[in-house]
């Protein structure tokens, strides 16, 4: 093989090479914003879990209470 077509062979690998880091790096930031994404949903699930809770245990609270026997 010539200098000249190993050289072009070569320059072609790495711009295979440019390509595919392009591409992971796009693959990369696209699944950076998924996974924000679904941690966000997961805080405002345990916020909204948290909440429903608090409520839940204040109404078993009042059926809890000792009544007033007169």
């Amino acid at each position: 093989m010539t200098m000249k077509a190993e050289l072009n062979r070569l320059q072609s690998l790495i711009e295979q090479l440019i390509a595919r880091l392009q591409n992971e790096r796009g693959l990369n930031q696209q699944l950076r914003n998924q996974l924000a994404t679904r941690e966000a949903e997961l805080a405002r699930t345990r916020a909204q879990l948290q909440d429903v809770r608090s409520r839940m245990e204040g109404m078993l609270a009042q059926f809890n209470r000792p009544t007033d026997e007169r």
